[in-house]
């Protein structure tokens, strides 16, 4: 141990010798190297801002240069990387909740989103999709909240994203309100809603000065989480189960970098039920999550890709059906029912 430490602080100073003797030699090329990296970093900096700036407010963070520095140095190292917010490793079981939760979207019906590869996102606060979508879908996707909440206006209250922080005048976001004789949703459902501010269920991003066309977030059971994600519709938020057993630990980034061989038997679902078999809690909440929603998002809390077409509009409508669904603990199935209503 003694030799290694040793061997370390002469390789240190063996290197600080060299860039030492490098300038002494030739300053003029030293500086000039030093002045084209550090433009290079300010460049690549400056055009990550540019597109922070460009997914519009959102969130808890400030929509400026401060919220962009917050982003970067404290939330995006915290966050889950985009290899396990685009696979099901990080969900919990499809059975968790001892078979009481809804497989409303079916085992294998959902239908395999169209193209393949999924489209690019940016972002943790917000989390925005940055292609896909575009205006006349994204109103077709909150017309049909519009519609859920005027079927069921007693358990479902249409209003302004809590967690988006949407100006009032942005009805997008479905929220969740208990009525004993219409609502029975599961023990784990009424969980992760006191996670979620005001029991929101799920929010459309339609800030006009938002490059994202028209994704959303939702509220999943696990089962329809593993559907949504293994057909290509969505993925996890990069800080869903934050603050909860079983989120980021151990560090995958750190085992990926190692290629250690444990990491096929972490993420294996066995280790899925160890972590995440407490967040079926003995006691639960109805009441509303307030502030604790910016901190502890439900581990089946997914982002939704924006629609393209109409047939995709379908789709993300079944989704949105099946996150409802479980907040209220019955099926909508208004598009299942060939879109009675609409």
């Amino acid at each position: 141990m003694a030799a290694s430490r040793t061997s370390y602080s002469l390789n240190s100073r063996n290197a600080f010798s060299l860039l030492r003797d490098l300038y002494a030699r030739a300053p003029a090329s030293v500086a000039t190297l030093g002045s084209i990296l550090a433009s290079w970093l300010l460049s690549k900096a400056w055009e990550d801002y540019i597109l922070y700036y460009s997914l519009g407010p959102g969130g808890f963070l400030p929509h400026s240069f401060f919220g962009w520095l917050i982003h970067n140095l404290i939330l995006w190292p915290i966050s889950l990387p985009r290899s396990a917010t685009t696979g099901t490793s990080f969900l919990p079981p499809a059975d968790l909740g001892r078979g009481h939760e809804p497989n409303l979207l079916g085992e294998g019906k959902l239908p395999v989103r169209r193209g393949g590869r999924r489209p690019r996102i940016k972002g943790v606060v917000p989390h925005r999709c940055l292609e896909g979508g575009n205006n006349e879908t994204r109103q077709l996707i909150l017309t049909h909240l519009h519609h859920l909440s005027n079927l069921h206006p007693t358990i479902l209250t249409l209003g302004s994203s809590k967690l988006e922080r949407s100006p009032p005048s942005h009805l997008n976001a479905l929220f969740h309100h208990p009525s004993a004789n219409n609502s029975a949703p599961s023990p784990l459902a009424t969980h992760y809603l006191s996670l979620l501010p005001s029991r929101e269920i799920c929010h459309v991003h339609d800030a006009e000065e938002s490059v994202d066309e028209g994704s959303l977030h939702c509220l999943l059971s696990p089962a329809d989480a593993h559907e949504v994600i293994k057909a290509g519709w969505g993925e996890l938020h990069p800080l869903a189960g934050f603050g909860k057993k079983g989120f980021w630990w151990p560090p995958t980034v750190l085992l990926d970098l190692a290629r250690l061989p444990i990491v096929g038997t972490l993420f294996s679902g066995e280790a899925q039920a160890r972590r995440w078999g407490r967040a079926y809690p003995p006691v639960l909440t109805n009441r509303g999550g307030g502030s604790r929603g910016l901190q502890k998002l439900p581990p089946t809390y997914l982002m939704i890709y924006p629609a393209r077409d109409g047939a995709e509009v379908d789709a993300v409508k079944q989704i949105v059906e099946a996150s409802v669904g479980f907040a209220t603990g019955f099926a909508c199935g208004t598009v299942a029912r060939g879109g009675e209503g609409e």
